[in-house]
């Protein structure tokens, strides 16, 4: 049964920008507050520790030529992607659920791949796209959060279904 449905889109050249004109230390910020520190964080880290190095290489002719820094695209689509997701998220829960909802808790997975134990998540092995947070799945065992998440040049959308299964 479908308890919830989210749906956030975001344009990416916003992420762009934020990276590129905000000091490290709003970023890490964000970060921290978005991306969950096991399963997200580490990539948005290194695709930054990328760009940069690459930054730092990068001469000047390139930065007047427009030449952009493809790991900071990268790191502001691996931003992007998990701040549309928990937005379309927070937008399935119930409203007593949502002031409790802390993006940086939750991760993208694919069931069965999963290496925790919550049984709704390891024994659904369907290889589609999910979004979870271990917390919230013990204390809601029979619902799932499936989700679908797309891109067409500059923009990027996240579509999340909140399914619950009678516990019977």
């Amino acid at each position: 049964m479908i308890l919830g449905i989210g749906h956030d889109i975001v344009h990416l050249p916003r992420f762009v920008s934020l990276l590129h004109t905000r000091s490290h230390r709003r970023v890490a910020r964000l970060a921290q507050r978005v991306l969950h520190p096991v399963y997200e964080r580490p990539q948005f880290d290194a695709a930054l520790a990328a760009a940069a190095a690459a930054a730092a290489t990068t001469n000047v002719s390139d930065k007047v030529a427009g030449g952009k820094n493809k790991e900071l695209v990268r790191a502001a689509h691996l931003l992007a992607n998990a701040w549309a997701c928990k937005e379309a998220l927070y937008k399935a829960l119930d409203e007593t659920d949502q002031p409790d909802c802390r993006f940086n808790a939750w991760y993208k997975h694919k069931p069965g791949t999963n290496k925790t134990t919550t049984t709704t998540r390891t024994t659904r092995n369907t290889g589609k796209p999910a979004i979870a947070c271990d917390a919230y799945a013990a204390a809601h065992p029979a619902e799932t959060f499936w989700l679908s998440v797309s891109h067409d040049g500059d923009y990027l959308t996240a579509f999340v279904v909140r399914e619950g299964k009678s516990l019977q």
